[in-house]
């Protein structure tokens, strides 16, 4: 038994002395870079998530707040049934209800794209109560970096390209370190397809919202738009991810683009040096050239 199963054996027996409930495990989800695993109870289907540390993390108490609120005005947000903390372990948890679909993946078509700019727009002035350093904390991880993401020293080292990249990237943040934003909007901080479910065509569900934050929705407008491609089309019209930069470039000033868009570039090659292959990276830097070329 590897340590994934074996945490996964151990926390699921702490859960159910703990809650009184009879969770067994599944497979682990093909897709995300944390993880998650799908359990059941009977013919009830959950996802359980867990990370290292010794409490409930604010993050993960915010995503049952926030999925609350935006479920009560029709967002497909999951419903966390439990939340607790596993001292034994070392580890906080999270069971929530496993939404239908599959993700969507980076191709993106127009009536997905219709869809998820209506629930971009409930997420507007929803955020509850906490932080409002916004577009600070964004602009913080370019010029300073971020803990676990958007780090600065893989990119100085891994390369010439990179290193100029990331020079770039801070000067064009500083640049605009002033400009003022939104800051009662629920932030995902991860809206792209990974997170994104579809059944039949239709948005399913979104997931994974232990990131979200108070701040500017069209802050996951960028996101959807750096790491999506159109699904196809004839080129008569508009495709999808041409009229996501559009509804970008209405709600944001130039200014809020370049930042939103530095940082995702940052996180992205970042990401992907430490994390993913050669090929990867070039990936990254390609999507990097291109959007940059935009702004």
């Amino acid at each position: 038994m590897d340590n994934g199963a074996r945490m996964l054996a151990e926390l699921l027996h702490f859960i159910n002395e703990r809650h009184g409930t009879l969770f067994t495990a599944g497979a682990r989800y093909p897709t995300g870079e944390q993880g998650a695993f799908a359990i059941a109870a009977g013919a009830e289907r959950f996802v359980l998530k867990w990370r290292r540390g010794t409490e409930v993390p604010a993050g993960l108490r915010a995503a049952v707040a926030t999925t609350g609120r935006l479920r009560a005005v029709g967002y497909p947000a999951p419903r966390y049934r439990l939340v607790g903390f596993a001292p034994a372990l070392g580890v906080s948890y999270s069971v929530q209800e496993s939404l239908p679909g599959v993700p969507l993946g980076a191709r993106l078509d127009g009536t997905v794209l219709d869809r998820l700019l209506g629930l971009n727009e409930l997420q507007r002035g929803r955020a509850g109560a906490g932080s409002r350093d916004w577009p600070g904390q964004i602009i913080e991880t370019v010029l300073r970096g971020g803990e676990g993401f958007c780090l600065l020293e893989p990119l100085r080292a891994y390369s010439p390209v990179t290193a100029r990249l990331l020079a770039a990237l801070q000067r064009l943040v500083a640049d605009h370190a002033g400009e003022r934003a939104p800051t009662d909007d629920v932030v995902h901080f991860d809206f792209q397809g990974a997170n994104i479910l579809v059944e039949r065509g239709r948005v399913s569900g979104v997931v994974d919202w232990e990131g979200t934050r108070a701040g500017d929705c069209a802050f996951d407008l960028a996101t959807l738009f750096f790491l999506s491609d159109d699904a196809g089309g004839d080129g008569a019209a508009p495709g999808p991810r041409e009229r996501l930069w559009r509804r970008l470039a209405a709600r944001t000033t130039p200014g809020l683009r370049r930042i939103y868009l530095a940082h995702l570039i940052l996180r992205q090659a970042d990401w992907a040096i430490r994390f993913h292959d050669r090929e990867a990276v070039e990936r990254a830097l390609r999507r990097a050239d291109e959007v940059l070329g935009r702004l």
